[in-house]
């Protein structure tokens, strides 16, 4: 822990023994936002406003986190996924889904800071190469053709209300694959 960093532990530990403290939980956004807000910034630069608008929701999230019972140690990591979420869920807001580079970026595996977009691109089309053509149809349709979530429902001749979940199964698809090609890729490297 640097000499400047709050004690994580500590602060978040005091948050759940008083969940209504105001010196307490100002005192945790206070040190923990610029944090979160870097954190979010670098999985989405292009427009900060949907980063502040994501941080105000997960600063409600957490607001009802401390009121619960917390269920083991948690640190500045959990909340920072927390804000991830609420990142790719405000960028669902406002667009209806997700792009698939935004995806790549928020969603799958973090990759190697020195690998570009360029090779996480061209990982996310090997992957969807090797995919099953009915996940590489779901997946193509609502990421790169947008397709409206209802219209590919009744293309797959699915319920309207079991699209996301294929869309969800097609997605972990593309992440194992796209895992398991990057273990490959680094393994060929040593």
């Amino acid at each position: 822990m640097s000499q400047n960093e709050p004690d994580w532990a500590c602060l978040i530990r005091d948050c759940f023994n008083h969940p209504n403290d105001e010196a307490i939980l100002t005192r945790f956004f206070h040190e923990s936002l610029p944090y979160i807000r870097a954190a979010l910034l670098a999985v989405y630069s292009r427009d900060v406003s949907v980063v502040e608008d994501a941080l105000q929701d997960a600063c409600l999230k957490y607001l009802a986190i401390f009121k619960k019972k917390p269920e083991g140690d948690f640190s500045i990591g959990y909340f920072i996924v927390v804000a991830r979420h609420c990142l790719i869920d405000e960028l669902r807001r406002r667009k209806g889904h997700l792009p698939l580079d935004d995806m790549t970026e928020a969603e799958l595996p973090a990759t190697n800071s020195s690998l570009d977009s360029y090779f996480r691109m061209l990982m996310v089309q090997h992957a969807l190469f090797k995919m099953d053509p009915r996940c590489q149809f779901v997946l193509q349709s609502y990421y790169i053709n947008e397709t409206d979530p209802k219209i590919l429902a009744s293309w797959l001749a699915i319920g309207q209300d079991s699209i996301h979940m294929v869309i969800k199964r097609c997605r972990d698809r593309l992440r194992t694959i796209i895992s398991e090609a990057e273990a490959s890729f680094r393994a060929s490297r040593n």
